[in-house]
């Protein structure tokens, strides 16, 4: 059976580097027809007092500091809890620097390719609300589609920038992509993921229930404890149909039958399923491995690989 296959999360650089002729070429061998491209703006928020000293907080009292330390971080020096600390702190900044796409960069692209790519912008929300006011101008007079936003900084349900964004793109028909479960890195630190759990979006689906909000890795992504937060996505996409699940770096959650069944009991079949890559090099095995799943549908297959995107993204 032929599949119309949609990638909902692809990132268009490497190390700084565009990457689209790479994209595109593995698209084509992937099988994949249309992709949704992310931009990436943190800027300097690590820097900001509050959040260099929450992130300190949360690192030092981490299950990770008491393997190292396991008679309790006052086991250790003062100047050794200090250069952990800023080893993170390094860590951490440049991560968050690293490879930004401007909203404009990412236009250009999708203009350039309008065939094959939809933009989802990025606005560093903790940003004064001058910034984001004029970012999120900037995004919707650039036709971009929808925003990624990563909330290892910031409860997503408190921040008035978001509730903003939230309000615009519900009266626009927007989408809104958050990145849910752990991430590379420090961020494999389970306190210092803890608001990319799905349940910290709560208020932000009820409050705006028109919003199609899509949970990037379906909270399952975990180097070490995979599937750290799918109970809460699963609860939360159970709770509110605005919430819809997608599958990067995470294809287990459809292809394992046990996950499969958890899903289908949860919103009721694979109606609110997205198919996405991550990283460029899962994009084919990816595909396959979904193709290829038994315990699945034809029907469900499709839908995953790619009709529900197309009609979330109305193309």
């Amino acid at each position: 059976m032929s599949y119309l296959v949609i990638d909902f999360h692809v990132h268009p650089k490497r190390s700084s580097k565009l990457i689209i002729n790479e994209i595109l070429e593995e698209m084509d061998i992937s099988g994949v027809s249309h992709s949704v491209l992310l931009g990436k703006d943190f800027g300097g928020s690590i820097k900001r007092p509050e959040i260099k000293n929450w992130i300190k907080d949360a690192f030092l009292k981490s299950d990770v500091a008491s393997h190292y330390w396991p008679n309790g971080v006052s086991s250790r020096s003062f100047s050794q809890l200090e250069e952990a600390w800023r080893e993170l702190e390094y860590y951490l900044k440049e991560r968050a620097s690293s490879s930004p796409t401007s909203l404009k960069e990412l236009a250009e692209i999708v203009n350039t390719h309008p065939d094959k790519f939809t933009g989802f912008g990025s606005i560093n929300v903790l940003q004064d609300e001058e910034y984001v006011t004029e970012k999120l101008r900037e995004l919707n007079t650039l036709q971009l589609k929808g925003l990624k936003i990563w909330p290892f900084l910031f409860n997503p349900s408190e921040n008035e920038n978001l509730r903003m964004v939230c309000e615009d793109f519900e009266k626009r028909r927007k989408i809104l992509l958050v990145h849910t479960g752990c991430g590379p890195g420090p961020w494999e630190i389970p306190e210092l993921a803890k608001y990319c759990n799905p349940k910290y979006l709560e208020p932000l689906a009820k409050d705006f229930n028109d919003l199609p909000i899509v949970l990037a890795h379906s909270g399952y992504y975990s180097r070490d404890n995979p599937g750290i937060f799918f109970k809460d996505a699963l609860e939360l996409s159970r709770k509110h149909e605005n919430v819809w699940l997608e599958v990067s770096a995470v294809p287990d959650v459809v292809t394992d039958p046990i996950l499969a069944d958890k899903v289908k009991d949860a919103i009721g079949g694979f109606d609110r399923v997205l198919f996405g890559s991550d990283y460029l090099e899962y994009m084919q095995i990816t595909v396959h491995v979904i193709k290829k799943a038994r315990h699945l549908k034809d029907e469900d297959k499709a839908k995953i690989l790619g009709l529900n995107a197309k009609q979330l993204l109305g193309l």
